[in-house]
């Protein structure tokens, strides 16, 4: 006479770091199967174009890492960054909320808190990446067109600049990167809202007269800037008299309010309702 004996099977349990985990990969997906990033790397090489149509490739500068200098830093980074963390954040956050995306991960028992987390890892990678890959192709396109270089020695011995540019990116991926992906969050109404303060930021500023004050994100960007490419970059206040913040306080500023909009979007992660 047998004895049948129940046997008990072990729910299968995922722990919340292996849905961080998945979490990320699927981000990464729906970022890079999207089309915003190649909007934003067309925006931020149509300058480059533009040169191609010039008769002096160098745009008036002695050299390829004096020309790297005064447009990509002086100009490309400043003017077109901002879009940049706004057009890679949609497709992780305010697009998958228009598709109950995340309504769906929700229900599977994600923590929200492990939601945006993976959300901004992903957001402050790609935007350093993207960036950083654009930076690679101006630098390289300069130093081809600069009819006095040694191509292959020069791009080795100015390899200093991209190391440069890694830190003026990283330092400007940490202060827009949680406060544009906090806007995406806020769903349809998020691009509407992000472009407006993209355009706040990099026009209206001026006007208030809050160029050069410490507490702007733009000021503390350019004081680092000026310590990592001085003195092929220099930052001169808009008013001589205008002390600047020196190195340590701005990245003192950049690391606070990395954190701060980093508490601020999980915060309002958690306690949002979708509908």
């Amino acid at each position: 006479m047998s004895i049948n004996t129940p046997t008990t099977t072990t729910p299968f349990v995922v722990s919340e770091i292996e849905k961080l985990i998945i979490s990320i990969k699927l981000a990464f997906r729906s970022l890079f199967f999207g089309k915003k990033w190649m909007v934003y790397t067309i925006l931020a090489l149509t300058p480059l174009l533009l040169t191609m149509l010039a008769t002096d490739k160098l745009l008036g500068n002695d050299d390829a890492k004096a020309a790297y200098v005064d447009v990509f830093i002086g100009s490309i980074l400043f003017l077109f960054f901002t879009f940049s963390c706004l057009l890679l954040s949609l497709p992780i956050s305010g697009d998958e909320i228009s598709d109950r995306f995340f309504e769906l991960m929700i229900v599977r028992s994600i923590r929200r808190e492990t939601l945006w987390l993976s959300r901004w890892i992903v957001v402050h990678v790609s935007v350093f990446l993207v960036n950083f890959g654009i930076s690679i192709i101006y630098y390289v396109y300069f130093h081809l067109v600069d009819p006095n270089a040694n191509i292959i020695d020069d791009l080795i011995s100015d390899l200093h600049l991209l190391e440069g540019t890694a830190i003026v990116i990283l330092a400007g991926t940490l202060v827009y990167g949680g406060l544009f992906l906090t806007v995406a969050f806020i769903g349809r109404k998020g691009l509407s809202i992000g472009i407006l303060l993209a355009i706040f930021e990099l026009f209206f500023l001026g006007i208030l007269f809050l160029d050069d004050e410490p507490y702007i994100p733009r000021t503390n960007l350019q004081v680092i800037a000026d310590k990592s490419f001085g003195p092929l970059y220099t930052y001169t206040p808009s008013n001589p008299l205008k002390t600047l913040p020196d190195v340590i306080f701005s990245w003192t500023y950049v690391i606070i309010v990395a954190a701060a909009f980093f508490l601020i979007g999980m915060m309002y992660l958690k306690y949002r309702e979708f509908n």
